[in-house]
């Protein structure tokens, strides 16, 4: 029994490690953009990093139907076949 646990707890210290690593990754990459963004502003630059515009995303959608989506539109563009309304 006490073999199982440690097992089980070594196992689960391995997974948090990685996770821990890809979710810092994942910050560090969020604040080196925010720094960039920052820097350009300071400067009178406009930003590198720019969202799509709606039928930009209309396109990203319809080309990439499974990815996933924050505002569910992905979901009612397939229902009506990709024309809003």
């Amino acid at each position: 029994m006490d073999s199982s646990e440690q097992w089980d707890e070594a196992r689960f210290a391995k997974l948090h490690r990685e996770y821990e690593k890809k979710a810092l990754d994942e910050v560090q990459v969020y604040q080196d953009v925010h720094a960039v963004e920052e820097s350009r502003r300071l400067e009178g630059n406009p930003p590198k990093i720019r969202f799509l515009t709606e039928q930009e995303q209309r396109e990203w959608q319809r080309q990439y139907p499974g990815a996933p989506s924050g505002t569910g539109l992905a979901r009612s563009e397939k229902a009506t076949g990709g024309n809003p309304g």
